[in-house]
């Protein structure tokens, strides 16, 4: 911002995301929205600020209806990556503007092709869009008061926005037109629009050729030539990687991956988010049947065919059985403002609804409570209902039922992991409780022990690792989550000379290892830490 004279000067920033690694209520989604940043993840903490990004709902997408239920139903923050798969120059790039017109001024030449505009980012959404450019040279102005631009972007279905008066200097733009680290009119656009990108003024234009004292000037610009293109696996693949990069997204969901791939990719994909979860021990993937063959409605698939999809995603050589990963069935029906008086209920996936209930209960009982018997949220109904039969075969595959009570409404009626069905060496992994709680406590542990990865190996160490772990789970044992009345038995940790013998010091490597007891039923359930002098914190559980 130029500042010229005296007077009080205000900008808009915006706020810095308060990032906590610690958090188990944060979510990451995956899908196709009408506009946005493509292949990044965005940390949003509203509804409004998915609609200010993203540009709310679209009814080729099931991603808008998923982040509402999300925070419809109690969900706190979720970072959203848009996929799709942009061809520069051809299909998927951005809209770019063509001039219209120009009032105000004798003649228009200054202003055909003064300012580049174009959209902020791919895709056919900004097609149509229109933007008006007001542009205001003051009385007895002889660069002591620039000249202002002010902007007004009209998107096709959005509400309008508003950018400025922006005010331009034109000694600078004059001097170096085009260069962005003079020109300060793209980023000033950049910092205040969500719709459009603007490059530098002409040279002419900034000089105020033809452009009196006194006078305003509108000129008009129509963006066409944008275009979408189908995400491919390869792009979901790199969308999940990003995800995983994070430190934060404990909930991860797909509610469009059945709108851009054949069921085998589908499955190809949640199977490698459940891989690549399991790895990291901190996060799950919430599971649903994806509409097939890139059809738009739900299939009508009975319990049988909803079993095999369950069981597909948990491959026998998966580590863990699928313990990283939660399924839940059947969709459901929510109010649609697009579908209008025809079609005013759509089935979507319900992953966003069941992950703003698992952040809600988050925060009001903790990761150690199982997520279920909680009602959902702006919902209508379920899309199908099952005979008592139905659900025992779907319970005992994993899947984790939305059922419809009569006065009470829509509730989670299960807390399984995919692990539920499967060998017996995976069955103390079949709570999501259980499952949430170890995620709950990597976290916490890794917060603990990866500062210390470079102090000395040796005793004083391992007393360091052993306080800041025991912090933790004695927290963890007074909230209820693990059993017992004292806390040894509740948990154990061992981080000494027998856990850390000479041959182990001497790779650099140190290892501890934690008994915890969740509270009932669980088993006990051994974990084992290793910090290795390249400064990585490894988990291992038996």
């Amino acid at each position: 911002m130029q500042t010229r004279r005296p007077g009080l000067y205000a900008t808009s920033l915006v706020r810095a995301a308060d990032v906590a690694p610690l958090r188990s209520d944060v979510a990451g989604f995956v899908g196709r929205a009408r506009r946005g940043p493509l292949g990044a993840a965005v940390r949003i903490e509203t509804w409004r600020d998915f609609e200010r990004i993203y540009g709310g709902l679209d009814s080729a997408s099931h991603l808008g209806f998923a982040i509402r239920g999300f925070f419809e139903n109690g969900g706190a923050a979720a970072h959203v990556v848009r996929v799709s798969r942009v061809v520069p120059g051809v299909r998927g790039a951005p809209s770019v503007a063509r001039q219209e017109t120009a009032v105000g001024v004798q003649s228009a030449a200054p202003f055909v092709g003064a300012i580049g505009v174009r959209a902020a980012t791919p895709g056919a959404w900004a097609n149509g869009m229109r933007a008006t450019f007001l542009y205001r040279r003051a009385l007895g102005g002889s660069g002591a008061v620039p000249p202002t631009l002010q902007i007004r972007v009209f998107p096709p279905g959005e509400r309008e926005e508003l950018i400025g008066p922006i005010p331009l200097d034109l000694r600078l733009l004059a001097e170096e037109p085009g260069d962005p680290d003079i020109d300060p009119l793209p980023r000033a656009v950049a910092n205040r629009s969500q719709l459009i990108r603007v490059s530098a003024v002409s040279s002419d234009l900034a000089r105020g050729i033809g452009i009196p004292p006194g006078r305003r000037v509108e000129w008009r610009v129509r963006l066409e030539s944008g275009g979408d293109a189908v995400a491919t696996l390869a792009d979901y693949r790199d969308a999940l990687g990003v995800l995983c990069e994070l430190p934060e997204p404990a909930l991860l969901a797909f509610p469009d991956v059945g709108l851009d791939l054949s069921q085998s990719e589908a499955t190809e994909l949640v199977r490698d988010a459940i891989q690549r979860s399991e790895l990291l021990k901190d996060r799950l993937v919430l599971a649903e049947v994806p509409a097939a063959g890139n059809a738009f409605a739900h299939p009508p698939l009975d319990a049988e065919q909803t079993a095999i999809v369950a069981r597909s995603y948990r491959a026998d050589a998966m580590p863990g059985g699928g313990r990283a990963a939660a399924f839940y069935h059947p969709w459901l029906r929510v109010r649609d403002p697009l579908g209008g008086t025809a079609a005013p209920l759509r089935d979507i996936p319900p992953c966003g609804h069941v992950a703003g209930l698992i952040s809600r209960s988050d925060r009001e009982r903790g990761a150690s409570h199982t997520p279920a018997n909680l009602p959902l949220f702006e919902a209508v109904d379920a899309s199908r209902a099952f005979s008592e039969r139905d659900e025992v075969d779907l319970g005992d595959a994993g899947v984790n039922l939305i059922r419809c009570f009569r006065g009470e409404g829509l509730k989670v009626w299960g807390g399984a992991t995919l692990a539920r069905g499967a060998e017996a060496e995976f069955r103390e992994s079949r709570f999501l409780a259980h499952r949430r709680l170890i995620h709950r406590l990597v976290r916490a542990i890794r917060r603990v022990a990866e500062p210390l990865v470079f102090d000395n190996n040796g005793p004083e160490l391992w007393l360091a690792i052993y306080r800041g772990i025991n912090s933790v789970l004695f927290e963890a044992f007074q909230h209820g989550a693990l059993k017992g009345n004292r806390p040894e038995e509740g948990y154990r940790i061992r981080c000494d000379a027998e856990t850390n013998p000479p041959e182990l010091i001497d790779l650099g490597r140190v290892h501890c290892e934690i008994e915890i007891a969740p509270a009932s039923p669980m088993e006990f359930i051994l974990l084992a830490i290793a910090l290795d002098r390249d400064g990585r914190l490894e988990v291992f559980e038996s």
